[in-house]
């Protein structure tokens, strides 16, 4: 890593230098990111990038992004334990809740219209599963088993409980990325702690 790097230089050239580094990373508003697994990474590797991304986690003007290789197991196993973790919060396990998961397939760069078209598809099956999931929502509440769909349902009473069902799985998102955050923040600081 970069960091780790230019911290083997710095213990050549002087206590000095260091400063310098940090300070010019916060002058400029450096904020260090990992992805990928740094447990795998030796013990003092590790310290160093957990020393830099905890210094660095406050600045927003530039993104340093850091990437280790991983395999594709390591990215496997590692979402799915994050959703059985998650499962007993009652933060996962929701259907649209793998969007938050999966990456784009295509690492191609792609048109604007075509890059729109595909927001509105996306948002127009957002809204079609908030849909279901708030009518189903809606009669299992009531002990019916589907009742005759929302046809019985005024549109305002619809769209009322269409929001309400996406608000809280706004919120049910939100609670499990800020969950995995903070597992890895934990993991991190207790790095810097050894």
């Amino acid at each position: 890593m970069l960091l780790h790097y230019l911290a083997a230089e710095v213990e050549a050239e002087g206590s000095g230098l260091m400063s310098n580094c940090n300070d010019l990373i916060d002058n400029h508003g450096v904020c260090i990111r990992v992805l990928g697994d740094i447990k795998l990474l030796p013990t003092d590797v590790q310290e160093s990038v957990a020393r830099a991304v905890t210094m660095t986690k406050n600045n927003n003007k530039v993104y340093l992004n850091e990437c280790f290789s991983y395999a594709s197991r390591y990215e496997i196993t590692d979402t799915i334990q994050s959703l059985v973790d998650g499962s007993h919060d009652d933060t996962t396990l929701r259907p649209l809740l793998f969007a938050i998961i999966n990456w784009e397939k295509r690492a191609k760069s792609q048109k604007l219209v075509a890059r729109e078209y595909m927001y509105i598809e996306r948002k127009d099956k957002q809204y079609k599963s908030d849909r279901d999931c708030a009518l189903v929502q809606y009669y299992e509440e009531r002990g019916g088993g589907g009742g005759g769909g929302e046809g019985q349902l005024s549109k305002a009473v619809l769209e009322e409980l269409i929001s309400h069902y996406a608000a809280e799985r706004k919120k049910r998102t939100q609670l499990f990325v800020q969950s995995l955050i903070k597992k890895r923040n934990n993991y991190l600081e207790t790095v810097t702690e050894q």
